[in-house]
């Protein structure tokens, strides 16, 4: 008797890794955009007058 495997296990956990890895990617890129985009406000203050 043929035995076949069920991968729906390993599927689902597939999908789970990739999906945290999503998530983690796009909260490091929106800490690292929101940071630039605050490091750039910051210094286009501080100019001559600047009161930052």
């Amino acid at each position: 008797m043929r035995r076949e495997l069920n991968d729906q296990p390993a599927t689902a956990l597939g999908y789970l890794v990739l999906t945290v890895a999503g998530a983690l990617a796009g909260v490091a890129l929106g800490v690292a955009l929101t940071r630039a985009a605050l490091m750039r406000a910051r210094h286009a203050g501080t100019g001559p007058g600047g009161t930052s």
